[in-house]
């Protein structure tokens, strides 16, 4: 019952300083949303690629048919307005269909379609790939139609694409829930850099109350010493708890944004790495029990930790070295449970990552346990 009042009234003292609201909360809220809405909408949204048709014959349809089902096509007038609209930079892909595109696979040929782009990208690759992969598809029917003499008018070409179409198999797309979200890794690194300020932010307010012998006088009424050290510890975890769950719950429930992941599985790893975090700041706090010299050395802590972790940038793009190194901060093991349970991953391919945060935790709050005993009165 002493461990719940210590505990209550630990997290009431956090609660009402206003100030840190908006980076405990609002912040990494706003952040986390934005950086998954903008990955969803990138996502969903389909390239726009104009194109202008100077065949009309029933190949070029068909290829535009084929084409419609992938990209949105804007249809030009002109040939010469289009690109010029492309060099104004009104226009991202262009596509000119040439008149003699029909002609050509009637005679057995491999036609040339001409594609115009601003610059390489993941779109003008992808419009690339499916108009190279029409074309020799197209030529392939051509010369089997010609083999069997169902090629002498285009009506009969377009009897024999129409089968083809009816024909061909037809190739099931999974859900995008089993893909895992392009910058699922990057909007939980950094909510696990502010989660990580938080945890720095509660053991701050324990050296304090250590500093100005809150402690001692609570340790001189009736309480024993690991309940005051309990309190203080768990109200700190719930403080964290709270934070969790209400970034989640404006991210994913009310902005209803998908993460490729169970919130239960997404909460369940963030609240280890909220422990192995909390111990973190106990060893600096053992290091350091000066409030004032922890609050520089803790929060200059998170940031590289942070960039070791792989919570600015994927991990598969630092050196070889600095990516077995990476192995010793808890972001890394958290983050890849995360991105390997959102590309369809058990809970059993993930417990050693939780085993590993829970090691973490043990290990660090080992070392730091001496910040939170209330009779250890030594200041820096």
């Amino acid at each position: 019952m002493n461990t719940f009042h210590i505990a209550r009234h630990f997290i009431y003292r956090l609660l009402m300083n206003k100030r840190s609201w908006v980076f405990t909360f609002i912040l990494p809220s706003c952040l986390v949303a934005f950086i998954m809405f903008q990955v969803n909408v990138h996502q969903e949204a389909k390239p726009v690629v104009a194109y202008v048709d100077q065949d009309g014959s029933v190949w070029s349809k068909a290829l535009l048919k084929q084409l419609g089902e992938s990209f949105v096509l804007s249809a030009e007038s002109d040939a010469g307005l289009m690109e010029t609209k492309l060099t104004d930079r009104k226009l991202s892909h262009a596509l000119l269909i040439p008149q003699d595109y029909g002609d050509r696979l009637m005679a057995g040929q491999m036609p040339n379609v001409r594609l115009m782009r601003l610059g390489v990208n993941e779109s003008s690759v992808m419009i690339q790939l499916a108009l190279e992969q029409r074309t020799r598809e197209w030529t392939a029917l051509a010369s089997a139609l010609a083999q069997s003499g169902k090629l002498d008018s285009e009506a009969h070409a377009e009897q024999g694409i129409h089968a083809y179409m009816n024909n061909k198999p037809v190739v099931e797309k999974l859900d995008n829930s089993q893909k895992i979200p392009v910058n699922l890794r990057i909007s939980m690194g950094l909510f696990m850099m502010f989660m990580l300020m938080t945890g720095l932010n509660s053991i701050t307010v324990m050296l304090e109350d250590k500093q100005k012998y809150t402690m001692i006088r609570t340790y001189a009424a009736p309480v024993r010493s690991w309940e005051i050290s309990v309190g203080y510890f768990g109200g700190a975890v719930v403080y964290g708890s709270i934070q969790i769950g209400i970034v989640l719950l404006l991210t994913r429930v009310l902005l209803g944004i998908d993460m490729g992941i169970s919130g239960i599985e997404q909460f369940m790893f963030l609240e280890l790495f909220l422990w192995a975090g909390l111990s973190i700041g106990c060893m600096l706090g053992a290091l350091f029990p000066s409030s004032e010299a922890y609050a520089q050395i803790g929060f200059v802590f998170v940031v590289p930790t942070s960039m070791l972790g792989g919570c600015y940038w994927p991990i598969s793009i630092m050196e070889p070295y600095m990516q077995k190194v990476s192995y010793f901060v808890p972001q890394r093991w958290a983050l890849d449970a995360i991105e390997k349970l959102a590309s369809g991953g058990s809970m059993a391919s993930v417990m050693i990552h939780a085993g590993v945060l829970l090691l973490f935790t043990i290990i660090f709050l080992g070392i730091g346990s001496a910040a939170l005993r209330p009779s250890n009165r030594s200041v820096a």
